[in-house]
This record gives structure tokens, sequence and C-alpha cells, in this order.
């Protein structure tokens, strides 16, 4: 498949496909951060070892990322 040719028609008629929409970029690089460390948490707590794989654009959510994570 190729993903960049993806629609939203394409995306909105695939239920394994979870659609959080937010309304401004922030929020979305908050929720990005929110789930990424929500999972840290998770795993950390039964012992096991996260790996992201993080996009590279946007970045916004970067920097918050890292500040959450060394606090």
């Amino acid at each position: 498949m190729d993903f960049l040719s993806i629609t939203e028609k394409d995306v909105l008629a695939n239920n394994d496909i979870r659609i959080m929409p937010v309304d401004t970029a922030e929020d979305m690089y908050n929720e990005m951060v929110r789930l990424s460390v929500n999972k840290i948490k998770e795993n950390n707590s039964l012992g096991k070892r996260t790996s992201l794989i993080l996009p590279v654009g946007p970045t916004g959510q970067y920097r918050r990322l890292a500040r959450v994570i060394n606090m």
C-alpha cells in the first residue's frame, strides 16, 4: 500500500485506524506526549522496555516529551 496516497475517505472507512480529532497543533502535541508517557509508565510497571518509532514531522511534541520524561 502506498501510504502517501491514502485519502481521508480511506482512513474513515478503515476500522483498524483509530482517529483522535483535536482542535489545534498544540493539542495534538500534548496528546502525543500523553499517550507516549502513559505507554512508558505502563511498560515500566510491567518491567518491559519501551521502544518508540517517532515520525520526522511534525516535531513540536519531542521537546515536550523529553521534558516530561526527564522530570
